[in-house]
């Protein structure tokens, strides 16, 4: 048992129960809180709650519930920060059971399902692609107040980390270059299917392990959901249409989460090589 002090905080439900349980954070606090049902994820099917979104894909597994996904309510976040300041030394109110658990938030839930990935549809016939023109005079560039991550070509991403002032604002180009034109869709190559999804799944992994006291991370939370989708999705794209698609929203989340990192130089480094990779295969697939 920890000493007394009022610099932490103190379980209360521990408290009640004749357990002094200590913590040095509220990061901490929160985890200890998920052992009496406390956190901010619910599955989308049954509405189980959990601490993270692992354990939620977790509890998927053990239910055998196949094809729901994951969502952050805040409801749910609200609930466990309010009980985290409440064991906050020294206590301001006794114990008196725990708070009532919200209902889902229906618009984090619809969002949610929103996301999940849908089974494939047939490509129309004989779709015709859309050629935007190129401006005979260079390419636009119109400020905005964020790095337009999903809308950078590849040829843009080459100069976009050494011309763009990160912390001023960003572009969004206009007349993008269309993928090459072809007579027919093709069935995207497997193995650079299976590549991109190793990569992609190694950024999810790594993003979901931003902290909730993190500055970015409702943010980090809003992306790696995508990511997430955009990862199951183009293991069942039909055309090299869709998969090239997936490419490139992965592409621009990836670069999304390199340049909010926070780590060595050599740590970022690494990410910024598994970006390039991803950048190859697209270029692979679409034989440039």
């Amino acid at each position: 048992m920890a000493a007394n002090n009022n610099n932490g905080w103190r379980c209360r439900e521990c408290l009640s129960n004749g357990i002094t349980m200590d913590c040095v954070t509220a990061t901490n606090m929160k985890s200890h809180l998920a052992t009496y049902g406390y956190g901010p994820w619910r599955c989308t099917g049954c509405g189980h709650i959990d601490r993270r979104r692992e354990a939620i894909a977790a509890h998927h597994r053990a239910a055998g519930e196949v094809g729901e996904g994951s969502y952050l309510d805040p409801a749910l976040n609200a609930r466990i920060n309010q009980e985290v300041q409440e064991c906050r030394l020294p206590h301001q109110n006794p114990w008196t059971g725990q708070s009532a658990v919200p209902p889902p938030d229906p618009v984090a839930l619809a969002a949610a399902i929103a996301a999940l990935p849908q089974p494939p549809q047939a490509p129309p016939v004989a779709a015709v692609v859309p050629v935007v023109p190129r401006p005979s005079s260079g390419r636009v560039m119109v400020a905005t107040s964020k790095v337009d991550y999903l809308n950078a070509t590849d040829d843009e991403a080459d100069t976009l980390d050494a011309e763009v002032d990160w912390s001023s604002g960003s572009f969004t180009p206009l007349g993008a270059t269309p993928p090459p034109a072809s007579s027919s869709s093709s069935v995207p190559d497997p193995q650079v299917v299976t590549k991109a999804v190793n990569i992609g799944v190694t950024f999810v992994n790594a993003m979901n392990e931003v902290e909730e006291d993190d500055t970015n991370y409702a943010e980090v939370q809003t992306w790696v959901g995508l990511l997430h989708h955009h990862t199951q999705h183009i293991q069942a794209a039909q055309t090299m249409e869709e998969a090239d698609e997936d490419l490139k929203l992965m592409i621009g989340i990836m670069k999304f989460y390199r340049n909010i990192l926070d780590a060595a130089p050599d740590e970022v480094e690494a990410v910024n090589n598994e970006v390039k990779k991803m950048r190859r295969l697209r270029r692979t697939m679409r034989g440039e």
